[in-house]
């Protein structure tokens, strides 16, 4: 995923909605679009006698004030529970710098699908791909930023497959000319889908963590719920909100899966969008047949 950096680069989300067709866009949280519900406990229900009008209500007040006492002790869980999940995010991101993004070239190869598109047509009446195979090629100098890249996205349709180039801080779009760059842009990668830079800026979301130790992941779960109820129409459902889930190996720190599901009115979900990383290394040089994109 591509991150912004200080400068503008509003044409590489252009592009990345492109690229990803048919899930890309639930990966980015406009707040806009995600207006969020706090879940909290209900107050325990009090009894309480009935007593003279002049006189004080103890059991009331009492009731009162271990009810703010527990909330007290709640939010400073979810707070510390919060930071956990965030300290986690930052050690992973540390290892991905010092690891994957450091100079060089990097590769990554992933598999994504929408399962919630499979009924949606062009005009012509054929079907949009609903899965996207990605490979794509950075090079990335000492200070983390990419300096020549190679991304190509098969959907195995021609209609939505993109091949881009990024050199000379421009995007060029090699199968559709319109979408290329007339500004420089930075390029910086984001390998948790900036995950860590959400919640930091989202502190009221809800988000769990889990470790498992026989796989060796660490799942970060989200619950996000919106301000309005949304009707998708692709997916003829009308959706509450959504659970996003992130799946990351917890040596490396590396983002191995994210799913994202609807959720509906009766408290069901609807699986909706699978993004798996396939492969992640460094490598001296990328083919020839990969370099001559950039020739």
């Amino acid at each position: 995923m591509i991150k912004k950096s200080d400068k503008k680069i509003g044409l590489v989300s252009m592009i990345v909605a492109v690229l990803i067709v048919f899930g890309t866009t639930l990966l980015v949280y406009g707040k806009e679009l995600t207006q969020f519900l706090i879940i909290s406990a209900q107050d325990p229900l009090v009894t309480v006698e009935a007593l003279p009008t002049d006189q004080p209500t103890p059991t009331v007040e009492k009731a009162e004030a271990l009810n703010q006492e527990e909330s007290s002790e709640e939010n400073k869980e979810v707070a510390l529970a919060r930071e956990e999940i965030v300290a986690t995010l930052t050690e992973f991101n540390n290892r991905i710098s010092n690891s994957f993004l450091s100079p060089g070239w990097l590769h990554i190869s992933s598999h994504s699908e929408n399962f919630t598109m499979a009924s949606e047509t062009f005009d012509d009446g054929t079907p949009i791909p609903t899965e996207e195979q990605v490979d794509n090629w950075y090079f990335i100098d000492e200070t983390g930023e990419v300096v020549k890249a190679v991304l190509i996205h098969d959907t195995g349709d021609p209609n939505t497959t993109q091949i881009v180039v990024y050199q000379d801080r421009r995007f060029i779009n090699l199968l559709f000319p319109n979408m290329d760059s007339d500004e420089e842009e930075d390029f910086v990668l984001s390998l948790d889908y900036h995950l860590e830079e959400f919640l930091q800026g989202n502190v009221d979301i809800p988000v769990e963590m889990s470790v498992d130790t026989e796989t060796g992941l660490t799942s970060i779960i989200l619950d996000i719920r919106y301000e309005k109820v949304v009707s998708y129409q692709n997916a003829d459902v009308t959706v509450l909100g959504h659970i996003s889930t992130y799946q990351f190996d917890s040596q490396t720190g590396l983002l191995k899966m994210l799913e994202q599901s609807y959720i509906v009115p009766d408290g069901s979900r609807i699986l909706n969008y699978r993004h798996v990383t396939q492969l992640a290394e460094k490598v001296d040089i990328p083919p020839d047949w990969v370099l001559e994109y950039l020739n």
